[in-house]
C-alpha cells in the first residue's frame, strides 16, 4: 500500500519536491514560505508555530536528504484479478483500472482540499495569536480559548479579566483531566 501512494503526487509528494527544488537553487525560500508557511505540526493545534514561523526548522530540506525516486507502481495480475472478482461480487460494472484511477484522483483532491483547508485555518489561527499578544494572553494560553470566547470578545460582551479567568479556570480543569488514566482496553 505504501509503494502504491508514493506512486503518485499529492501535495505532499510536491512539497518534498519543492523542498529539493530549493536545495538545488531553483526556487527561493520566500517561494517556499509563500506557498507551504501555512502549514503547521497539528494543524488545529493553536501553540503550534506555522512553517513561516520557523522555515529553517520545517521547510529548509537537509543536505543529506535524497531526491524521490519517482517509481512507478504497478499492481500485478493477481491484485488486478481480485479487484475485479471483488467488484464483481459487489454488482459493479467499474473496472479494476478505473477503481484505481478513482483511488488515485479521489486521494490527490482530498490531500489537496486538507491543504487549502489548512490555509485558511492557519490565517485564523495567526490572527488569535495575534490578538493574544496584543491584550498579553500568551500562546500557549489561548489553546484554552473557546469559539463562543471569540463571539462574545468581537460582541463586547466579555472582558478582558473574565476571559483570563475563563483560561485559568480551563487550564485548572485540563490538569485534572490529565491526572485520569484509563485503561488501554475498556471492557463491561
Amino acid at each position: 500500500m505504501s509503494d502504491f501512494l508514493q506512486s503518485f503526487d499529492t501535495v505532499a509528494g510536491e512539497f518534498e519536491a519543492s523542498k529539493i527544488s530549493h536545495r538545488e537553487g531553483k526556487l527561493t525560500l520566500a517561494q517556499l514560505v509563500d506557498v507551504y508557511g501555512h502549514l503547521r505540526p497539528g494543524t488545529y493545534e493553536l501553540a503550534a508555530q506555522a512553517y513561516w514561523e520557523d522555515p529553517a526548522k520545517y521547510i529548509v530540506l537537509s543536505q543529506e536528504c535524497p531526491a524521490a525516486t519517482g517509481e512507478r507502481f504497478e499492481f500485478d495480475e493477481a491484485e488486478k484479478a481480485g479487484f475485479t472478482l471483488f467488484l464483481n461480487q459487489l454488482g459493479s460494472t467499474i473496472s479494476a483500472e478505473q477503481l484505481v484511477e478513482y483511488i488515485i484522483s479521489a486521494t490527490k483532491t482530498r490531500e489537496f482540499l486538507k491543504f487549502e483547508f489548512s490555509r485558511n485555518l492557519s490565517k485564523a489561527l495567526d490572527l488569535c495569536v495575534s490578538y493574544g499578544s496584543k491584550v498579553g494572553i500568551p500562546r500557549a494560553d489561548l489553546s484554552y480559548i473557546e469559539y463562543i470566547d471569540l463571539e462574545q470578545i468581537k460582541l463586547n460582551a466579555v472582558s478582558l479579566p473574565e476571559l483570563k479567568k475563563r483560561i485559568e479556570d480551563r487550564k485548572q480543569n485540563h490538569s485534572i483531566t490529565r491526572l485520569i488514566e484509563l485503561p488501554g482496553l475498556i471492557q463491561r
